[in-house]
C-alpha cells in the first residue's frame, strides 16, 4: 500500500511560463520559478527548444539561444545581432524542468555528487614468508 506522503517524494515533471516574447525587445530576461534544477532545464519559444550557451558573442542573429544568468535566476535572450530575439507571443516563453525527491536528493550549493565507485572484484591475501 502507498503511503499518501510518497507521491510528494517522487520527482515530477514541472512546466510552467515564464512570460511573454517581444520580438522589438533586445536581450529579454525571464526570472526562472524558485525550485528550478538547472541539470535538466530545458526552455521553450513557441514550443521549440531553444539551446542554453555560456556567451553570445559566437552567436548568430538567427541561432535559438539563451543565457542563464546562475547569480539573479534569471534566463536572457538574444539581442537580434548576437542571438536571436524570441519571436512576439502571448506566454510563449515556457520552461521544463523536474523536481522533487524529497530532502534526500536535496545537494547544498556547490556540493558535486560523485558517482558510486565499483568494488573491486580482487581479493586482499596474506604475504607469504620465505
Amino acid at each position: 500500500m502507498r503511503k499518501k506522503s510518497d507521491s510528494k517524494l517522487r520527482p515530477r515533471k514541472i512546466k510552467k511560463i515564464l512570460g511573454s516574447g517581444d520580438n522589438k525587445k533586445p536581450s529579454q530576461s525571464f526570472k526562472l520559478p524558485k525550485g528550478y534544477s538547472l541539470s535538466n532545464l530545458k526552455i521553450f519559444v513557441n514550443n521549440s527548444p531553444w539551446e542554453r550557451v555560456d556567451f553570445f558573442s559566437r552567436c548568430r542573429p538567427t541561432d535559438r539561444v539563451y543565457v542563464l544568468r546562475k547569480d539573479t535566476g534569471e534566463i536572457q535572450f538574444g539581442d537580434g545581432i548576437h542571438g536571436a530575439r524570441p519571436p512576439t507571443g502571448s506566454n510563449n516563453v515556457r520552461a521544463s524542468y523536474t523536481a522533487g525527491g524529497g530532502k534526500a536528493g536535496n545537494v547544498g550549493v556547490g556540493k558535486a555528487i560523485s558517482k558510486p565507485q565499483p568494488k573491486s572484484k580482487l581479493k586482499q591475501t596474506a604475504k607469504l614468508k620465505k
